[in-house]
């Protein structure tokens, strides 16, 4: 197994990964032998959320992701189908064209505002002018990363975790979080 895959999170994207392209199903002896054995629980754990979310249908004897989500995927990845997924090209020049930096510049601005969000929950002072929108909110508090305490955010040790990752983890993290609870 790849060696930054030591989270849930990261086994059970290596586990999506690693069989979005098989032709036949995983046998459960090969996928046991790609996990230390010190790290059973957390595939476990992978492989539940993977369950739960109808990505990898639960079997007895073998692992094979599940049709419809592998060949979305692959599409997804590889950019292909006429499904417009992404949208539909426009054919004419955009007169307010958006720079790939903007784009960088503004999406790293959206992120350091819910992580300031978090530290100031954890009465770190850098309150006041950091809001972030209801849904975010909402989010953080169903990955009990804060919890509300005298009508305050107060950050938990979940919360103190989740800083400490890396940035695709934190956003993989809220992705399965906002999975887990879309039908509410």
């Amino acid at each position: 197994m790849h060696k930054c895959a030591k989270t849930v999170e990261g086994i059970a994207k290596t586990f999506v990964m690693a069989m979005l392209y098989m032709p036949e199903p995983l046998p459960v002896a090969d996928l046991e032998a790609w996990v230390r054995p010190d790290s059973s629980r957390e595939k476990d754990q992978a492989l539940n959320v993977l369950e739960r979310l109808h990505i990898l249908p639960s079997s007895a004897r073998a692992y094979k992701l599940s049709d419809s989500f592998a060949a979305s995927l692959r599409l997804a990845l590889t950019g292909g189908g006429n499904h417009r997924s992404f949208g539909v090209p426009c054919s004419t020049p955009d007169k307010h064209q958006v720079s790939i930096d903007f784009l960088d510049a503004y999406a790293q601005r959206q992120w350091e505002t819910i992580l300031y969000y978090v530290v100031s929950s954890a009465g770190t002072g850098m309150e006041g002018g950091i809001e972030i929108s209801n849904g975010s909110k909402t989010l953080l508090k169903l990955g009990n990363f804060v919890v509300e305490k005298a009508r305050r955010p107060t950050i938990t040790q979940m919360g103190f975790e989740f800083l400490l990752q890396e940035t695709n983890g934190q956003v993989w993290n809220l992705l399965i979080v906002y999975l887990d609870n879309a039908e509410n």
